[in-house]
């Protein structure tokens, strides 16, 4: 079936600048698509649609060479577009987790074992003072308990 051509609307002339931030790319990469032969009007400025329409055709043109709609690029282009839709739908289903905040949160639980380690000595002589081995041990026990479970983040 062959493909509709589409018409985009105005969508103003810009400086290479623009184009650059709206694309995601370097200024330097605009103008090698200038020299490509991306369209610019008299001034040297860029119609955003037809640059739009202009990436299209040399993306598509990149894939189809080796084999049209079947081409291996082709499907590995459509192969990365599906993976992305997957990652931005578990992204917005909360299902994917910002490995920094995770780090950071990580770090917390080390520190909160880390510092009742070291400062475990001092806050349990006066109640080891005067006690059996066994009433050591389980006091001992207890604090080393709640280190535990400040570290899962539980509430003691």
């Amino acid at each position: 079936m062959p493909r509709k051509s589409i018409e985009l609307p105005d969508l103003g002339h810009v400086p290479t600048k623009l184009i650059s931030h709206l694309w995601g790319v370097v200024p330097a990469t605009v103008s090698n698509w200038r020299k490509a032969g991306c369209p610019t009007d008299e001034r040297g400025l860029f119609d955003v649609g037809a640059v739009i329409l202009w990436r299209e055709g040399r993306l598509r043109g990149q894939a189809e060479p080796a084999g049209g709609a079947n081409s291996e690029n082709l499907e590995r282009w459509r192969r990365a577009r599906a993976v992305m839709a997957e990652l931005d739908l578990a992204r917005a289903r909360g299902k994917v987790i910002d490995a920094a905040t995770e780090e950071k949160a990580d770090i917390q639980k080390i520190l909160v074992v880390k510092n009742g380690l070291l400062g475990m000595a001092h806050a349990l002589a006066p109640q080891l003072e005067n006690v059996t081995a066994r009433q050591a041990a389980v006091i001992v026990g207890e604090r080393v308990r709640e280190l535990i479970a400040g570290f899962a983040g539980e509430r003691v």
